[in-house]
């Protein structure tokens, strides 16, 4: 499309399957899976694609690198309309310090953090996440645990959905102190 990243997809094989008056029905690649668009990146053992709903579905020890971001899982689909993406089993979401980010040490928002859980849905627009499943987002030594139902995070919002969270003691002594202020912050992020 023009003014937009090319997308790019390479494998070790790939089967296209056509329909008959309209083109490519689905593509299926396997080995080495490697997919490039624009900054989101992405590998796994196994893709399959159906130009239809726009879905690219990875499978085989999928990764997904968008920006400082890395998300792990047993499988993954991103839309490549809207940008959403869906992660079921064993998802494993890691920020990473990005290249040259020189407000790295001063932000304590760009600090390392991980999530993990048993599945997550992230849509773009707006940008939200939600991770279900025995959640839990950590950071340095900060835990928040939602064994029970879910953790949704957009930008600068953390909402836990759980009658009785599973904080570490500096967590819940920071969230106390929130929850009295005018002005809630994330407890993992000051």
């Amino acid at each position: 499309m023009p003014g937009q990243p090319d997308r790019v997809s390479t494998s070790n094989t790939l089967d296209a399957s056509f329909h008959p008056g309209s083109g490519i029905d689905s593509i299926v690649q396997q080995g080495s899976v490697a997919y490039s668009d624009g900054d989101r990146k992405a590998w796994a053992d196994h893709a399959a694609y159906t130009p239809a709903d726009q879905m690219l579905a990875l499978t085989g020890s999928p990764r997904v690198v968008d920006g400082g971001m890395t998300t792990t899982s047993h499988t993954m689909r991103m839309n490549r309309a809207t940008g959403d993406a869906f992660a079921d089993g064993d998802v494993k979401k890691h920020l990473q310090r990005p290249e040259g980010a020189a407000e790295w040490r001063t932000s304590r928002r760009l600090r390392p953090y991980s999530r993990d859980c048993r599945a997550m849905t992230a849509h773009s627009s707006p940008s939200v996440a939600l991770y279900s499943g025995d959640a839990r987002l950590w950071q340095n030594a900060n835990v928040i645990q939602a064994l029970r139902s879910s953790l949704t995070v957009t930008t600068g919002l953390l909402s836990l959905r759980e009658r009785r969270p599973n904080l570490c003691p500096l967590c819940w002594s920071r969230l106390k102190k929130v929850e009295k202020s005018p002005r809630s912050r994330s407890p993992l992020t000051g």
